[in-house]
């Protein structure tokens, strides 16, 4: 059995004090839990399902509460419904099952009990899937499962999770059945203003998320940082923000992988330098990072490079709010307004891009550099 401390490590509390019987002291470590750290830790009892139930779906609607909100009708549900009955819904049942599990609250406890003695079948959600689209598929009605799902009725974003889980790798097992379901989908949701659109690839095959049709599409080629040289940048499509670097494009980097609700995290900007510098060691890789974020900053900027070391040596010492966004300490890099909006002080450019000279012309730079000058001079 593991012991308390490890047991809240593996739940991201942190470690309780000694003294008094193991409830008190998991109140006290998740006491402790400083309000910024609360949402990771609930997104991470419900990703390890150490929650389930109605219990997690009020977790995750407080999650979910800043997400934009894709409205499905009722009617666009059902006709969904009636387009997958011209296809195999799944293709592996067991990871089709936990998509139920995870998307909808199922007690099959009583069905399991009496259901094989009343009726010499279990008729659960889940039994009901054996039998109608495992042992005898020639059976299956998918409106029929929406209809015991309670998928007519579901909250709308609990609804896109289950579209988007539905169409994954895990359940779907090949690409093909992938795009198929997909191109019988999206008619319907097209009709509500959504689709079904690739963001990106795991493990070789297609991720695919619900998102309003107008959104932008393609990969962001907006996150400059890091720039040596001030490079020439110019818009080749601004409503994709499809931008071109006509030079010095060498000496900038471009993180161009797609966001998460979360936005950029240091994990993923970690795991993409790796990637871009072929580097299979982590912790080289880390390392190498470093020191080409530190490249780019001038010797005559204390503010901006005061703000990056400060940074950096959050991430080396394990500090939660650092290792989950990268937007802070690298604002004085050049990220977008999207990902430094609260780094006070630093001025945007007509195309939305933070820029180095306005930061240096700024007010707020101004005066801070000035007390650092005065700071090494009274130290001298």
């Amino acid at each position: 059995m593991n012991s308390l401390p490890q047991f809240c490590a593996e739940l991201g509390l942190p470690v309780p004090p000694e003294g008094g019987d193991k409830r008190d002291r998991l109140h006290a470590a998740f006491d402790m839990l400083p309000d910024e750290g609360v949402a990771k830790f609930a997104a991470g009892l419900v990703a390890q399902r150490k929650i389930g139930g109605g219990l997690r779906d009020q977790v995750q609607d407080v999650l979910w509460s800043d997400l934009p909100l894709i409205e499905i009708p009722k009617r666009s549900r059902r006709d969904i419904a009636r387009a997958l009955n011209t296809t195999t819904l799944f293709r592996h049942f067991p990871s089709f099952e936990q998509l139920l599990r995870d998307v909808f609250v199922i007690d099959d406890g009583i069905d399991q009990l009496f259901g094989a003695f009343l009726s010499g079948r279990n008729e659960g959600v889940v039994g009901y899937v054996q039998r109608h689209f495992v042992r005898n598929p020639e059976d299956a009605d998918v409106e029929e499962l929406f209809n015991k799902l309670n998928a007519l009725d579901l909250p709308h974003r609990r609804f896109g999770m289950f579209l988007e889980g539905l169409v994954c790798a895990d359940v779907q097992v090949d690409v093909e059945a992938q795009e198929r379901l997909v191109s019988l989908i999206n008619p319907v949701l097209q009709s509500c203003g959504a689709e079904l659109r690739q963001m990106g690839e795991d493990g070789g095959y297609p991720t695919f998320v619900l998102v309003g049709s107008g959104s932008p599409r393609g990969r962001p080629k907006n996150i400059i940082f890091a720039s040596q040289r001030k490079p020439d940048i110019r818009f080749r499509d601004a409503v994709n923000n499809d931008i071109e670097i006509a030079s010095n494009a060498d000496d900038v980097l471009v993180y161009d992988r797609p966001l998460t609700a979360e936005g950029l995290r240091w994990a993923d900007l970690q795991k993409w330098w790796a990637e871009e510098t072929s580097q299979p060691d982590a912790d080289q890789a880390k390392r190498s990072l470093y020191k080409r974020l530190k490249m780019s900053l001038p010797a005559s900027s204390p503010p901006p490079a005061s703000t990056v070391s400060k940074f950096l040596q959050g991430i080396r010492c394990g500090d939660s709010r650092t290792s989950r966004a990268s937007s802070r300490g690298l604002a004085a890099l050049g990220f977008q307004d999207r990902l430094s909006a609260r780094c006070a002080g630093i001025a945007k450019s007509p195309h939305g891009l933070l820029d180095a000279d306005a930061w240096r012309r700024s007010r707020s730079y101004r005066s801070r550099r000035e007390a650092a000058l005065r700071g090494r001079g009274r130290s001298s």
